[in-house]
């Protein structure tokens, strides 16, 4: 969390237009990704990511106590049966931020807001700086942006996490033609 604190205020103080936070594990593929984002002119957008599985970068829902909730929103958009860019609660792993935009002064990873009681997570963290500023995060499923693994069990090995990689990396090839 202080990490991604320390990148977002080290951008503010260079006056940077955009920030795109993008884990090391999520792969873009999609050359005009940063474009698209930029054009959709949202303090918060996320390419949605595809994996092997159900999983995203974005929920639909959240529990009263800050948890991801299935929604019957979910898979359609997951599915890409519902194209666009939609307002959710919750974009993690890759997004952009607009920092031109004012709003995204009020918005941290650490320390939580004064009001924050939930998980000590650094994508709730920022979910709840993001509501209590108004600032609606949203994720755009218009076209193939990238993928990212599927959260390995907190059991696995390193060699678990490679495999899972490795996995990514053919899903890209195969996106791409290579």
């Amino acid at each position: 969390m202080k990490l991604r604190q320390a990148a977002l205020q080290s951008a503010r103080d260079m006056w940077a237009d955009y920030l795109l936070f993008l884990d090391a594990d999520n792969v873009l593929t999609n050359p005009d990704t940063l474009g698209l984002l930029m054009a959709e002119n949202k303090t918060v957008v996320a390419p949605m990511l595809d994996s092997r599985a159900a999983y995203s970068n974005f929920w639909c829902g959240m529990t009263a106590q800050g948890y991801y909730k299935r929604t019957p929103a979910y898979l359609p958009i997951r599915k890409r049966e519902r194209r666009g860019c939609f307002a959710v609660p919750m974009v993690h792993s890759t997004f952009l931020l607009d920092l031109r935009k004012e709003a995204s002064q009020l918005l941290a990873f650490y320390p939580p807001h004064p009001d924050y009681t939930w998980p000590f997570d650094d994508i709730i963290v920022f979910s709840f700086s993001c509501k209590q500023a108004e600032v609606q995060m949203f994720v755009c499923n218009k076209e193939v942006y990238g993928f990212l693994p599927v959260p390995l069990r907190s059991h696995s090995t390193l060699q678990d996490e490679r495999e899972s990689f490795v996995h990514v990396l053919l899903e890209v090839m195969g996106a791409c033609g290579a």
